[in-house]
């Protein structure tokens, strides 16, 4: 078994700290109390700050949580639908959750070890800058247009008939061969964006070791992006 770290341990009781302050939004702290076994008062020092839990507190409070508010029911509660198209807005604005979401998805990749994480505007740029906080690396946003014309880009694009166009500009000098790249969505759908991005990757010959969202939906991704990409979400649609 790897060794925890001071590093780890210390990001493990952070994150404690963290699912606490989303539990309160949706229990009180006498709910809290009765099912983690710890004061209220002291929940309460937890939640703003004041004390951090140790780590066997820690690891207790994520497990009780997990169980009893589970990330991907309360997703599927907040988001909202219209007409098959997924809004993640409301959560996406929450900082709390946000924390929450790249802890647990950043734990997916890091044995990866990304250099560099790549988010397409503009939705998911929230979320990627907590997943590259956790291990900690740069963030690129891959533009819709160049934004500097002194700038170098990289640029791939797909175009289908009759009006799906995908074209995606990153600078060059954002990313090298070098780089272990972590691409993050906050919807994994058709797949077209990803794979703009993934070729992106490719022509650069940076080293893709997956995609990490908050969602996937449906099956159609696999058609442009198949199995061999390892891409891991909170929720399936």
């Amino acid at each position: 078994m790897k060794r925890l770290t001071q590093q780890d341990r210390l990001r493990m009781r952070l994150h404690a700290v963290a699912m606490l302050r989303y539990a309160k939004k949706y229990a009180k702290y006498n709910y809290l109390s009765e099912h983690l076994d710890i004061d209220p008062s002291l929940l309460a020092r937890y939640v703003s700050g004041l004390v951090v839990p140790s780590y066997e507190q820690s690891l207790k409070i994520i497990a009780v949580l997990e169980k009893l508010m589970p990330l991907d029911k309360i997703i599927l509660g907040e988001i909202e639908k219209h007409h098959g198209y997924i809004d993640l807005t409301g959560l996406l604005s929450d900082p709390s959750f946000l924390r929450v979401v790249a802890f647990k998805l950043a734990s997916h990749f890091k044995d990866d070890k990304p250099t560099a994480v790549l988010v397409p505007e503009t939705s998911g740029i929230s979320l990627a800058s907590f997943i590259a906080e956790e291990f900690p690396v740069k963030i690129i946003v891959a533009r819709r247009r160049k934004d500097n014309p002194l700038e170098d880009y990289y640029e791939e694009h797909l175009i289908l008939p009759p009006n799906v166009r995908r074209i995606f500009y990153i600078r060059r000098r954002s990313l090298s061969s070098r780089d272990r790249v972590l691409v993050v969505d906050d919807i994994v759908h058709t797949g077209l964006t990803l794979y703009v991005l993934k070729n992106l990757i490719s022509r650069i010959d940076a080293k893709l070791v997956g995609v990490a969202s908050i969602v996937v939906h449906g099956t159609e991704w696999r058609k442009r992006l198949g199995d061999s990409i390892k891409i891991k979400s909170i929720l399936s649609l």
